[in-house]
C-alpha cells in the first residue's frame, strides 16, 4: 500500500506535489506611509476650515483685521519691549481656547519657533547675534495669532464678508481653489489606501504606481472642472458670488478687539517703530 502511494506521487508533475506554502518577501512601505499621513494632515486642515463651532469671534472681517494689524505691526517693529504687548495679548487669547485647539496651535508655533532658532545659530554663535531673539519672538507671535484666528472663524464667514469689499471673482476662485484641493486630497488618500491593501509581499514598479494614482487625480480634476462648468452654465451664472444673506452684529468681543487695535497702533507709533 505504501508503494502504490509513493508510484501516485511520483506520477504527479513537480508543480503540483510541491508545498503551496508561501513566504511574503519583506518590504519597505515608508513612502507609502509618508504619503498618506501627508494627506491624511491636509484633509485634516481642509477640515478646520470651518472654524470652531463653540465660541464666536465676533464680525469675521473684523477678525481678520485684527489679526493682519497684528502681524502686520510685530513684522515692522524693531523693539523687543513693544513685542511684549502683542505677546500678552496672544497668550490671553490661548487661555480661552479649548485644551485640544490650545495643544494644536502651540505645537505649530513652537515648532515654527525652533527652526528659526536652529537657522539663526550659526548667526548667534559665531557671529555674537544678540537680536536673534526679535525674529524667534515676532515668529512665535504671528504664527500664533494667525491659527487662533483660523481656529475661531469659520471659512464660509470669512468669504461671506469678504463680498462687501473684494471683487466676486477673487473669492470665488479662492473659493473653488480650497474646496476642491480638499476633495482632490481625499480622492489620492482613497487611492493610497487601495494601493496599499492590494500591494502583498514586495512590490515593483512603484514609481510607476504613484505615477498612475497622479495621473488618476489629473483626470478627476479635469472631470471636476467640467462638471462645475457645466454647472455654471446651466444655472446662468454671470461672475456674481452670492455667499447667502446672513448678516452679522457686532458684539463686546468686536469692541474688544478694536481697543487693542488702536493700542497697538498707538504704542508702535510712540515707541515700536
Amino acid at each position: 500500500m505504501h508503494d502504490k502511494n509513493e508510484k501516485r506521487l511520483e506520477a504527479l508533475p513537480p508543480w503540483l506535489a510541491a508545498s503551496d506554502k508561501y513566504i511574503v518577501p519583506k518590504d519597505s512601505d515608508a513612502f507609502l506611509n509618508r504619503s498618506i499621513d501627508h494627506f491624511l494632515g491636509l484633509i485634516q486642515k481642509g477640515r478646520s476650515l470651518g472654524g470652531s463651532r463653540t465660541q464666536s469671534q465676533g464680525h469675521p472681517l473684523l477678525a481678520l483685521a485684527h489679526a493682519l494689524l497684528i502681524s502686520f505691526l510685530v513684522v515692522l517693529s524693531r523693539e523687543l519691549s513693544f513685542l511684549y504687548f502683542p505677546l500678552a495679548w496672544v497668550l490671553i487669547q490661548l487661555c480661552f481656547l479649548p485644551s485640544r485647539d490650545l495643544v494644536r496651535i502651540l505645537q505649530v508655533s513652537l515648532l515654527a519657533a525652533l527652526f528659526n532658532v536652529l537657522v539663526l545659530l550659526p548667526a548667534i554663535l559665531l557671529l555674537g547675534e544678540t537680536r536673534s531673539s526679535l525674529i524667534v519672538l515676532k515668529v512665535f507671535i504671528t504664527v500664533t495669532q494667525m491659527q487662533i484666528f483660523a481656529s475661531l472663524t469659520a471659512w464660509h464667514d470669512i468669504i461671506a464678508s469678504l463680498r462687501y469689499r473684494v471683487p466676486s471673482i477673487f473669492i470665488l476662485i479662492l473659493h473653488i481653489s480650497l474646496k476642491y484641493i480638499y476633495l482632490l486630497g481625499e480622492t489620492a488618500l482613497a487611492l493610497l489606501y487601495a494601493f496599499r491593501l492590494r500591494a502583498v509581499g514586495r512590490t515593483q514598479g512603484k514609481g510607476m504606481t504613484m505615477g498612475g494614482i497622479m495621473g488618476t487625480l489629473f483626470i478627476r480634476s479635469r472631470m471636476e472642472a467640467q462638471a462645475l462648468y457645466q454647472a455654471m452654465v446651466c444655472r446662468a451664472f454671470d461672475g456674481t458670488y452670492y455667499s447667502g444673506h446672513r448678516s452679522w452684529s457686532l458684539t463686546w468681543m468686536d469692541g474688544l478687539k478694536a481697543i487693542i487695535m488702536v493700542f497697538l497702533i498707538y504704542v508702535f507709533y510712540m515707541g515700536g517703530r
